[in-house]
């Protein structure tokens, strides 16, 4: 387990993750109460006192109220006021670019999530660099020429994964423009990326996805634009203007099927529109297939454009 992650944990929980073999922990869940959850690929398992782990919680590591305590206080960096924006969006990005999702009893204002206390669960999910993630796409999609390309998945899918190795790959080849949002991509550290996402991408770290789009257009003259889980209606307006640019887009957004893709209208619109010719579906940070969605699109648009069928609310989905 990385030295970095066991940082955030108290020393029992820490001292039994250092003991966990293998490299394939995709995220570490703790909740009040309960026992400490590892999932990886084969499933979930629950941490043992001595480092091992077991599909039966009945003798694993219970977590308290005063671990949640303590890994909340140590992700925020005992600093909880400094990361309210991050609280209220439900999560907090450490360094390395992992994700420490939290939930608990919402604290709102005028019908507006401000933050979250009584945190009784975090979520830490593992980034990982995985090289090669994107060769699929790179041979099947950018062969004879640089597109735009959506990557969809399930949640916890890999998409990200995916997505940093795509950026990778062009920032090696194209003046590229990353806007990581969460700050979980590149993983800056003093503004210097400590994940490789190529030698000639331009990182827009911590900026919103449409601050982050407009400055690009305006400072760097990307090739490419690359971000995260796109879907809202200031989303999508920030990348039609950079379609309408010439700028090519490789972004992520949730979706098993193309016909989960064009539930959602926003992204419906895209396709319509010709931003997104192809799609990626990923499955276990693999690319197990790629669609030609504006061909989808036209094939199946009487069942695609059905209001009953694709109903959106304009969120990340």
């Amino acid at each position: 387990m990385d030295s970095e992650i066991l940082q955030y944990f108290p020393q029992r929980i820490a001292s039994a993750l250092a003991e966990v073999s293998g490299g394939d922990i995709r995220e570490i869940r703790l909740r009040t109460g309960r026992p400490a959850a590892l999932v990886h690929s084969k499933g979930i398992f629950y941490l043992l006192p001595s480092g091992g782990s077991s599909p039966d919680g009945a003798k694993a590591i219970v977590v308290t109220a005063e671990d949640i305590r303590r890994v909340f206080d140590s992700v925020c960096r005992y600093s909880i006021h400094s990361h309210t924006a991050q609280i209220a969006s439900c999560f907090i990005t450490v360094s390395g670019g992992h994700r420490a999702g939290i939930c608990g009893t919402a604290v709102t204002n005028g019908g507006r999530l401000e933050t979250v206390r009584d945190i009784s669960g975090i979520n830490f999910r593992i980034a990982r660099q995985c090289f090669g993630a994107a060769d699929r796409i790179m041979r099947d999609v950018m062969k004879s020429k640089p597109k735009s390309v959506l990557i969809c998945g399930e949640p916890a899918s890999g998409k990200t994964t995916v997505l940093r190795d795509l950026c990778r790959q062009l920032g090696a080849k194209y003046p590229v423009s990353l806007i990581d949002e969460r700050c979980e991509i590149a993983a800056c550290v003093r503004g210097r990326p400590i994940n490789d996402v190529g030698i000639n991408t331009d990182v827009f770290s911590g900026f919103s996805k449409p601050d982050g789009i407009n400055a690009a257009l305006r400072v760097m003259s990307p090739k490419f634009i690359v971000c995260d889980e796109i879907g809202t209606n200031d989303d999508i307006a920030a990348i039609e203007s950079a379609f309408g640019c010439g700028v090519n887009i490789a972004a992520t957004v949730h979706g098993g099927s193309p016909m989960d893709i064009f539930r959602r209208k926003n992204i419906r619109k895209l396709v319509k529109m010709g931003v997104f010719e192809y799609s990626a579906f990923v499955k276990n940070c693999s690319v197990e297939k790629i669609v030609n969605i504006g061909e989808y699109y036209e094939k199946h648009r009487n069942n695609s454009d059905s209001d009953n069928v694709c109903n959106d609310r304009g969120g990340n989905g």
